[in-house]
């Protein structure tokens, strides 16, 4: 996530400036993780597992097998629809906030790109 929050600021012109992103966020790192983990467990997302994070790649890709899927960290609400200048923008802080994000299959996340609202409700339960 530091290396994503340091790429997007970059994109705009701004740094981190060598700042943790963990002084600007209301979770830890342990934290996003059990979030997310707890998302593996939604009906569709069983395959999802911190061994098969990673980047979606056509030719690797069969829509037949598991094994070949990977996820991704996905914003509901997409990146680009937020506008931020610093790691203490409220933008920044929404746009990375717990309920922005979840695990998403990384082709899906190819194939929804960044020009759209995800309007799929995240249900933690």
């Amino acid at each position: 996530m530091s290396s994503a929050v340091n790429l997007s600021l970059k994109k705009k012109g701004f740094s981190k400036n060598r700042k943790s992103i963990l002084q600007y966020l209301p979770y830890t790192m342990e934290e996003l993780k059990l979030y997310l983990e707890n998302l593996f467990l939604l009906p569709g997302n069983e395959w999802m597992n911190w061994n098969n994070y990673g980047k979606y790649y056509p030719k690797k890709w069969d829509d037949n097998d598991k094994s070949t899927w990977v996820w991704n960290i996905d914003h509901i609400k997409p990146h680009s629809e937020f506008h931020y200048e610093s790691m203490e923008d409220d933008s920044f802080k929404e746009c990375w906030a717990l309920s922005n994000l979840r695990p998403l299959s990384a082709k899906q996340n190819i194939l929804d790109g960044a020009s759209r609202t995800r309007h799929q409700k995240i249900n933690n339960s």
